[in-house]
């Protein structure tokens, strides 16, 4: 039997929007499709009991989830939208939420 993470996942891929921000904000970004920007990434959120609580947990780290996002495509703050609320990240991102994490690798888990 696998061990399964006290902690629920969110696959988080961006939408339109943020591609739209990121051409506007990085001129040598102006040929990348959603395609390329499209990489899933998913985010280790704490553990939730039930639906309510995985609404209410990505509420909670939208914010820092946006800011993550941004960073890894363009480091300039004063680019970034100032609006990161939970409205404006579902209209930049798609997300999937998932409460069973189950660790198959043999190793320990490490933060790097």
């Amino acid at each position: 039997m696998l061990p399964t993470l006290n902690r629920a996942v969110a696959i988080v891929t961006p939408k339109q929007p943020f591609l739209d921000w990121l051409h506007n904000a990085d001129a040598t970004s102006r040929t990348l499709t959603l395609k390329d920007v499209g990489a899933p990434a998913a985010y280790l959120l704490p553990e939730a009991d039930d639906d309510k609580d995985e609404l209410t947990c990505i509420r909670r780290y939208c914010g820092r989830i946006f800011e993550e996002q941004l960073d890894s495509w363009f480091r300039d703050m004063n680019s970034w939208p100032r609006n990161r609320d939970f409205k404006t990240f579902c209209l930049w991102f798609d997300y999937q939420l998932h409460a069973m994490v189950l660790d198959i690798a043999d190793g320990p888990l490490r933060h790097h």
